[in-house]
């Protein structure tokens, strides 16, 4: 996770269960871009930002987009 530089978030929606784990994987995360590829992107996005402030991660240069979640399958010019 240290060296991830963009991330590419396929139908997980950040729960609040699993939040201890989510929280540990993202202090040792700093990605320029999160894609998020999701049928309701928003809404992950929305939970993932509450996951990072209640734990006092800043993702403040990041940049978030959404793609289409057709496929299903992680598509970048670097992958």
């Amino acid at each position: 996770m240290e060296s991830t530089k963009i991330l590419i978030v396929i139908g997980y929606s950040f729960p609040y269960f699993n939040s201890e784990i989510d929280k540990q994987l993202f202090s040792k995360c700093n990605p320029s871009e999160i894609i998020i590829q999701d049928l309701e992107p928003e809404q992950i996005k929305e939970n993932l930002l509450t996951l990072l402030s209640q734990n006092k991660i800043s993702f403040d240069q990041t940049k978030i987009k959404y793609v289409n979640p057709g496929k299903y399958f992680p598509i970048h010019q670097e992958t």
